[in-house]
């Protein structure tokens, strides 16, 4: 983790999200946001908090935002506090899609 947080990975990870400019980067897994935040070239920037409840369990996510990509944090996908039922992942790909255009998908879609 050292190599990678103070050699060149998070900064090549950085620059390669400032020039490709995804609309939406999901991350799993709160105990790695700091490192997150920082490949992203994110830190120091505030987040937004979005719960997930669609049915009896919440999940709080985490948004970052920065020129037009947003870093979403989310919880893991197993174990009992993670993104372990279909209810919860699709609420969150609902909550996601509100960033993305079906245009884009049709287009992915045609050049496989």
């Amino acid at each position: 983790m050292t190599l990678c947080r103070e050699g060149g990975r998070f900064r090549f990870i950085e620059a390669l999200r400032r020039r490709e400019r995804p609309k939406v980067v999901v991350c799993l897994g709160e105990r790695h946001e700091d490192d997150y935040v920082h490949a992203f070239g994110m830190r120091g920037l505030p987040y937004k908090e979005h719960t997930l409840k669609p049915a009896d369990q919440a999940r709080i996510l985490h948004i970052y935002d920065d020129k037009g990509t947003r870093l979403v944090l989310c919880p893991a996908l197993a174990g009992a506090a993670g993104m372990c039922s279909d209810v919860l992942l699709k609420a969150m790909g609902s909550y996601i899609s509100q960033w993305l255009a079906k245009a884009e998908f049709e287009l992915w879609s045609t050049n496989q």
